[in-house]
């Protein structure tokens, strides 16, 4: 059974470029990939373990596919925990590459280049900090159920590195802009919680 690794190496870099190109959509898509990878997973093995104790029967999807909307609780509540280290590292990663450019002569870092190496660290923790188990078993169940045989999976990787290379142009035009859309309402909510909490604390 294949690994789907070029083809996953085509996803990643395809979430790379988006969260360059638009940080707050690609953070969203990223957390929905991570959620429906694990819930991907949850179900495979729901359906392996019934048939492993009970041997294999033509209910078993069915009755694993009742179950989904439990599964699909528990495996959003884990990507949304889980995407919590990955969003600090990259977070990190933006913040001290742009600040080490601003303090180093003849070191022009652009804003984009900084959120792709942001975006690429935390999906690296991501798919191998932890949690990533779960993550990298469900997309490569997913990618194969999605794009299935080798044809499917030589089309879904052009159409993602195609994406990729389409959005990191974008970011380099001259008409780009950092937009947080759609986490725009969230991010001024959190900017104004910010001076609330320290007059409550009275720093």
């Amino acid at each position: 059974m294949s690994s789907r690794t070029g083809t996953l190496l085509a996803v990643g870099l395809f979430l790379v470029a988006l969260i360059a190109y638009r940080p707050g959509l690609g953070i969203l898509v990223a957390l929905g990939w991570s959620g429906l990878a694990r819930l991907t997973d949850r179900l495979f093995t729901t359906v392996l373990l019934r048939r492993a104790s009970r041997g294999p029967r033509d209910t078993d999807v069915a009755v694993a596919a009742l179950a989904t909307p439990w599964h699909l609780i528990g495996a959003m509540f884990s990507a949304l925990v889980a995407g919590v280290l990955p969003l600090l590292v990259g977070a990190g990663l933006v913040f001290g590459l742009r600040a080490v450019a601003g303090n180093v002569d003849g070191l022009p870092l652009s804003l984009s280049p900084a959120l792709m190496l942001g975006a690429a660290g935390g999906l690296i923790v991501a798919w191998w900090g932890p949690g990533g188990t779960t993550v990298r078993l469900g997309s490569r169940v997913l990618v194969r159920t999605v794009a299935p045989g080798h044809t499917g999976a030589i089309v879904l990787s052009v159409a993602a590195g195609v994406s990729a290379a389409v959005l990191a142009l974008l970011t380099q035009s001259s008409g780009w802009e950092l937009s947080w859309w759609p986490l725009d309402g969230l991010l001024d909510g959190l900017r104004g919680l910010v001076p609330a909490l320290t007059r409550w604390i009275g720093v």
